[in-house]
């Protein structure tokens, strides 16, 4: 939410702290209704940003070529 919106002080990390308590201190009774798949698609989304897919090929290459390597 924070890196979406483009925070950039410790203000905006404390406001959504505040928020998720709160979230979880008032609703969680609603969340045991929401399907597995549906919480993980909300996570998978709001992680998407830290992952940078131009590195993937790279670092399989690389974990490829030192997979049989004995240290």
């Amino acid at each position: 939410m924070n890196s979406q919106s483009g925070v950039a002080t410790p203000a905006g990390g404390i406001f959504t702290g505040v928020l998720v308590i709160l979230a979880l201190a008032f609703l969680t009774e609603l969340f045991y209704y929401i399907p597995q798949a549906a919480l993980a698609a909300v996570i998978m989304m709001a992680v998407w940003d830290m992952v940078s897919f131009q590195l993937v090929p790279k670092m399989w290459r690389v974990s490829s070529e030192y997979e049989y390597c004995v240290i």
